[in-house]
């Protein structure tokens, strides 16, 4: 069983790897997110608010939304956030994830399972599904021959 964790642990600093990848894409794209809302909030100020009587309040609304984008937009929030989010989640989460995994707790495992699938979430539908199925037999097919070699390793010095 050694050896399957160990196998797990290293497609999990891939995973890591990935996902940091994906961080520093998102964040060096910040701009681009930001013209994105911006155009969300003004194409939403642009439609009448479904009751005449919302109208003032729907108005308001938006002033405060667009308002709060340019504020977002001059201090780069969005690239801070982005940017803070991934470097907790590669730091913290991989040390974490390492630490009570050598402790042997069940549910480490079970978030180690969470976070390598969760890939599956920032690829293209088919792709996702593919990562997906592969991600869950991999880890079987690891796991069985990790077993079945600690089995032939416990047979053969017990010949001797």
């Amino acid at each position: 069983m050694r050896q399957y964790y160990f196998a797990i642990s290293r497609l999990s600093l891939g995973i890591i790897i990935l996902q940091a990848l994906v961080f520093i894409c998102v964040a060096a794209n910040a701009e681009k997110i930001n013209r994105r809302i911006e155009a969300s909030i003004v194409a939403l100020a642009s439609r009448p608010a479904p009751n005449s009587s919302l109208q003032p309040i729907c108005d308001r609304l938006l002033r405060k939304a667009y308002d709060f984008q340019m504020e977002s937009e001059r201090h780069n929030w969005v690239f801070w956030i982005i940017a803070i989010c991934g470097f907790v989640h590669v730091t913290c989460v991989y040390s974490l994830y390492l630490c009570f995994l050598s402790w042997g707790h069940s549910w480490t495992k079970l978030l180690l399972h969470l976070n390598n699938l969760s890939v599956t979430m920032i690829l293209p539908a088919g792709a996702g599904l593919v990562w997906f199925l592969g991600y869950i037999a991999g880890t079987r097919l690891v796991k069985h021959f990790c077993v079945a070699s600690s089995f032939q390793r416990g047979a053969s010095q017990n010949d001797i």
